[in-house]
């Protein structure tokens, strides 16, 4: 892929094809139905650790270090660049709550990224990947 986007952009770019950056609406090229994350780097994966388990020590679960570990995506989460992100609500009970209570998320985790989508993935739906394998070893 990067080879291809390489001899693509190389060389001289026609004028018809170039526009002030401001005169430039993003889109999102496909419409993101669902996908699988993945807690890509060690600090990534201990962040979370730290906010879904703050009672324990170590933040990493002890598979981590040995396999690509993922979890269901929100796909209504997925926005280009510029578009304004609400911070969800929902019901929370802190430790000195005494019932629960509605508001505001207290913490955010907010992530850029860069997604690539390819048909072949489909092979895979609905089987077992092997740790072996390119998509899994990539996530590592």
């Amino acid at each position: 892929m990067r080879a291809i986007i390489k001899q693509t952009i190389a060389g001289d770019v026609d004028d018809d094809a170039v526009f002030p950056i401001a005169d430039v609406t993003l889109h999102m090229p496909i419409e993101v139905a669902d996908y699988v994350d993945f807690y890509a780097s060690e600090n990534h994966a201990s962040n979370l650790g730290r906010l879904f388990r703050p009672q324990n020590p170590d933040p990493l679960m002890p598979n981590w270090k040995h396999l690509p570990v993922g979890y269901h995506g929100r796909s209504s989460t997925v926005v280009t660049s510029g578009v304004d992100i609400v911070r969800p609500c929902g019901q929370r009970k802190g430790p000195n709550d005494e019932a629960p209570v509605y508001g505001p998320s207290i913490r955010l985790d907010i992530e850029a990224r860069w997604a690539s989508s390819s048909a072949r993935a489909r092979r895979w739906v609905n089987r077992s990947l092997p740790t072996s394998s390119p998509i899994t070893a990539s996530a590592r």
